[in-house]
């Protein structure tokens, strides 16, 4: 929305339009299900009414979650967690939601059921950056992409164009750098 948030306090970012999901599943292992939901509408715009109906689309996009709502997050495995920190932020109401190695520590199965997740909750509207050591599964679920080495962007263009690049696999094994 063209504004600097690099200063802003976290609530603000949230208000401005952004959702984040760090690396290591960000879920307060303690509170409930629902009580995690809750945290992530918290600095939304909207009241009561708007959060509830939040809750219940970001339910609908991870149906996993509706039956767990009252157990502690603590007691969800790794995938269920993932899941449940991609959803509070959703609560958030983003315009933007900024991904940090989601698939990270997941089994190939959860992976991509956690991958079919992140395609719906896009479909929504909702744009997604992602940061991801599996440069394949973010082209195939990104309609764009820029690949980075050392900081540097070597590749971007459209992710069906990316995939069958022969310069990205020369990315992926570390043969090609930004200095070449």
């Amino acid at each position: 929305r063209g504004a600097d948030v690099t200063a802003a306090e976290v609530h603000e970012r949230v208000r401005r339009g952004l959702g984040y999901v760090p690396q290591r599943r960000g879920v307060f292992p303690d509170m409930t299900v629902a009580d995690n939901l809750r945290m992530g509408a918290r600095a939304a715009p909207g009241d009561r009414d708007a959060a509830e109906q939040r809750e219940a689309q970001v339910l609908e996009l991870f149906p996993a979650l509706a039956s767990k709502r009252g157990g502690v997050a603590g007691s969800l495995s790794g995938g269920q967690r993932q899941m449940l920190a991609v959803a509070r932020a959703l609560m958030g109401a983003p315009a933007v939601l900024l991904l940090d190695e989601p698939t990270a520590g997941l089994d190939p199965r959860t992976r991509d059921e956690l991958v079919e997740h992140l395609e719906a909750v896009n479909a929504t509207g909702v744009a997604m950056v992602l940061v991801e050591q599996n440069v394949r599964l973010c082209l195939q679920v990104s309609a764009r992409a820029h690949v980075y080495e050392r900081g540097r962007c070597v590749l971007e263009g459209a992710s069906s164009d990316l995939l069958t690049d022969p310069l990205l696999e020369r990315v992926c094994l570390g043969g090609l750098s930004w200095r070449s």
